[in-house]
């Protein structure tokens, strides 16, 4: 028997705020799953798009970086993350 997936335990962060609770969220995890998401597999020139976290099992928080496609919503900068 499969279980079902919460999908209301993942989000995708787009603003200031919402970052800044991701963070207070990551700051009390005693561990936190990461992945780099690249626009290609070559580490010499790939760019990064996107950081994919998660503060514990069944919580994940997607950060979309350098997407760029038509109608793409707003994206926080790479600095600022």
């Amino acid at each position: 028997m499969a279980i079902p997936i919460r999908t209301d335990a993942y989000r995708v962060v787009t603003t200031s705020e919402q970052l800044a609770l991701l963070m207070e969220s990551l700051s009390r995890s005693k561990m936190i799953g990461l992945s780099i998401e690249t626009d290609g597999t070559r580490m010499v020139d790939a760019q990064v798009i996107g950081l994919s976290l998660s503060p514990a099992l069944g919580q994940g928080h997607y950060i979309p970086l350098g997407h760029s496609y038509l109608g793409v919503p707003k994206q926080l900068k790479l600095a600022e993350v």
